[in-house]
C-alpha cells in the first residue's frame, strides 16, 4: 500500500531511536547474539595466533573466520580476540594479514553500535594497514574500516587518522586522502579536525604529485565544509618561509573554497 500517510512505517532511517533500540531488542530475542568467546574459541585458538610457525598461525586464522562466518551476530564480549588479530595484521605472510584484516571487519559488522568501545584497540593498526604498499590489501582494510565507520561513524576515526597519513607509502597516503576527502561533507558541525590540519599541509607539500593532489582534495572538501578554516591559518603559520611561498597559489584557490565555520555559541 502506497498511500502519501505511510511512509514513516517502512523506513528504518526514520525511526525515532527509542523505536529503533526496540526493534533492536526484538531481534536480538529473535536471533539471538553470540558470546562467541565463551561458547566458541578457546584461549588456547587465541594462543595460536602467535605462534612461531606461521602455518600454524593460518590454521589458527582460519578456525576463527569459520567461527564468525557461522555466528553473524556477536555480543560485544570481543576485545581479546581483537588484540590477539591485531599482530597478524603486520604479519609477514600477506595470506595471514588479510585474514586477519577480514576479521577485524567482520567483528565489526557482527557486534554492531557497541564495536566503538573498541575503535583504539585496532583502528590505528587498520589505518596503517589501509595505508600499505600494495592495493589488494589497501583495498581490503578499507573495506574493514567501512564496516567499522558504519557502526562508529566516521568521527570516531579522526583523531586516528594524523598518525596513518604520515605513513611512508605515497600510494597508501593519497587512498587514506582520498577516503577522508569522501566523507569530510557529512561530519558533524563541531567536528574535531584540529590534528588533521598539519598532517595535510604536510602531504600537500609532498614529492609525490598524487598525494599533493589527494591532500588538496582532502582540505578542500574539509574547508568547503566548514571544517577547520580558522584552524588553518594557525598551521600555515607555523610553516617555513620557503614551504608558505611555495604553497601560496594551492592556499589561495583552497582559501576561496572555505565556508566560514560555524558559530562557536549555541548547542
Amino acid at each position: 500500500g502506497g498511500n502519501a500517510g505511510s511512509p514513516m512505517r517502512y523506513s528504518p532511517s526514520v525511526a525515532s531511536p527509542a523505536a529503533r533500540a526496540a526493534a533492536s531488542a526484538a531481534l536480538d530475542e529473535i536471533l539471538p547474539r553470540t558470546d562467541i568467546l565463551k561458547d566458541k574459541m578457546s584461549a588456547a585458538l587465541l594462543t595460536r595466533l602467535r605462534d612461531a610457525h606461521w602455518k600454524e598461525r593460518h590454521e589458527a586464522l582460519l578456525e576463527i573466520q569459520a567461527v564468525l562466518d557461522m555466528n553473524p551476530r556477536l555480543s560485544p564480549n570481543v576485545g581479546p580476540l581483537l588484540e590477539a588479530l591485531k599482530p597478524r595484521l603486520a604479519d609477514n605472510q600477506q595470506a595471514l594479514s588479510m585474514g586477519a584484516v577480514h576479521a577485524i571487519g567482520a567483528v565489526a559488522k557482527g557486534v554492531g553500535k557497541p564495536i566503538t568501545a573498541h575503535v583504539k584497540l585496532v583502528l590505528p593498526e587498520l589505518l596503517c594497514t589501509a595505508g600499505d604498499g600494495k592495493a589488494s590489501v589497501r583495498d581490503a582494510a578499507l573495506s574493514a574500516l567501512e564496516s567499522w565507520v558504519e557502526q562508529t561513524g566516521f568521527e570516531a576515526v579522526l583523531p586516528l587518522l594524523p598518525r596513518a597519513l604520515g605513513i611512508e607509502s605515497p600510494a597508501g597516503r593519497s587512498r587514506l586522502l582520498s577516503w577522508l576527502a569522501e566523507y569530510a561533507p557529512s561530519l558533524e558541525p563541531y567536528a574535531e579536525v584540529r590534528g588533521l590540519l598539519a598532517p595535510l599541509l604536510r602531504n600537500l607539500d609532498d614529492r609525490a604529485a598524487d598525494v599533493r593532489a589527494a591532500s588538496f582534495h582532502a582540505l578542500e572538501a574539509l574547508l568547503h565544509a566548514g571544517h577547520g578554516v580558522d584552524e588553518l591559518e594557525v598551521q600555515v603559520e607555523k610553516l617555513s618561509a620557503a614551504t608558505k611561498v611555495k604553497l601560496q597559489p594551492t592556499l589561495d584557490k583552497l582559501r576561496k573554497r572555505a565556508r566560514p565555520p560555524p558559530p562557536t555559541v549555541g548547542t
